[in-house]
């Protein structure tokens, strides 16, 4: 990957990658394709750990997780769940149903690590939990928009993401205090009428890092970050002629239902499904041609991000134990180190490890490679999906 150092590292370090009031003075990073593009995870990491969550709670499917000196995991038709670092269960919040300590579903949730608390937001409502599980109070939200992510601002403040699938959303997002009252506000600027209204769950795209609450949206161009008094810049992404435009997505959804998978377009459209920052990199998980998946990414001394929409590796290169290729979903700082994390289906993990592809191939770390065979051939398919943690160097 190559890499160019613009101005010292420090400084890119406090204003490049830091957040600027000022539109004018906030840096921007160009898209550049290269059909060739590979990364390898031993560029940037030094390690990897698995972990099996105990599977007491059947979990199908991941929606989301967090990390606070343990993992709380969401999935589909059951409690939010939290285990230990070793994925044993702790606890859950709640039950599924209709009851006032109930929801449907637990796709959006955060933890205030200060007050010790998780909230869950389902259907236009906040339900708040002690972190052991303990139920505390629910409070209905002032808008009747889908919330697509929620996060603590501080400890008395919470953040609430709007998608925009529809073009018909009133919001972005509302900061609202822990009664659920409006604090402040941002309302969507872009409006369109989508007739196929197609389910598609990347309009707004939220992460975080440290303490700092970032988002972007997908019809404009700039990285915020979301504080207590304020939202301010942190990098515009300068998508040229690769732009993500209310008119190219109605065109898209059309001919995707009328013709089948789109595969070949004139103009290569950026279209990112997440972001994970680290203290030294970006990564970037987008969609390629034919509906592949692939990752980006880029030093904090880089000026732009290099995406090769052809790849077929479906993530970041494996090279540490020969797994499968890596897809990272969160960064979390684990006893002072930082970590990527992902996950697996057992089904996955059994399937690659019996793949010629395996056999065959020469990691950096042969004796991960024979515990990774190991730690496959012990799995159930019907087990629960398994937590892949690479650490990052330092």
């Amino acid at each position: 990957m190559n890499r160019r150092i613009l101005i010292p590292l420090i400084m890119i370090l406090f204003n490049y990658w830091g957040c600027s009031a000022n539109s004018d003075e906030i840096p921007r990073l160009g898209l550049k394709i290269d059909p060739s593009y590979k990364i390898r995870l031993s560029e940037f990491a030094d390690d990897i750990e698995y972990i099996s969550l105990e599977s007491n709670i059947p979990i199908t499917y991941i929606n989301n997780l967090a990390y606070d000196e343990a993992y709380i995991v969401s999935t589909v038709k059951k409690p939010l769940a939290r285990y230990d670092l070793q994925g044993k269960l702790l606890n859950t919040y709640g039950a599924i149903g209709h009851g006032p300590q109930e929801y449907l579903y637990a796709r959006t949730f955060a933890v205030n690590k200060s007050l010790q608390q998780v909230v869950i937001e389902c259907q236009n409502r906040m339900l708040f939990f002690e972190i052991t599980g303990k139920y505390l109070y629910s409070v209905d939200i002032k808008c009747r928009d889908n919330v697509r992510d929620i996060y603590f601002v501080g400890d008395n403040r919470i953040a609430l993401f709007f998608d925009n699938t529809s073009g018909r959303a009133k919001y972005n997002w509302l900061v609202v205090d822990l009664m659920g009252n409006i604090i402040e506000e941002k309302h969507n600027s872009v409006m369109f009428s989508n007739p196929k209204n197609i389910a598609w769950s990347e309009a707004i795209i939220t992460y975080k890092i440290n303490d700092q609450v970032c988002y972007y949206e997908q019809f404009n161009d700039t990285v915020f970050a979301l504080n207590c008094n304020n939202r301010v810049g942190k990098f515009v992404i300068d998508k040229q002629d690769h732009k993500f435009t209310p008119e190219w997505y109605m065109n898209y959804t059309n001919q995707a239902f009328t013709k089948g998978r789109v595969s070949n377009m004139n103009n290569y459209i950026f279209w990112p499904i997440s972001f994970v920052e680290t203290s030294d990199y970006f990564f970037v998980h987008y969609h390629g041609l034919d509906y592949k998946h692939n990752v980006a990414m880029c030093s904090k001394s880089d000026d732009s991000i290099v995406l090769n929409p052809k790849g077929k590796t479906g993530g970041l290169i494996n090279d540490i134990d020969g797994g499968l290729s890596f897809i990272p979903k969160k960064c979390f700082s684990i006893k002072g180190d930082e970590y990527l994390i992902g996950w697996y289906y057992p089904y996955e993990l059994k399937a690659h490890v019996a793949s010629d592809a395996f056999k065959n191939s020469n990691p950096q770390y042969p004796e991960k490679k024979k515990a990774l065979e190991k730690l496959a051939n012990s799995l159930s398919e019907n087990d629960n999906p398994v937590l892949m943690l690479v650490k990052l160097k330092e």
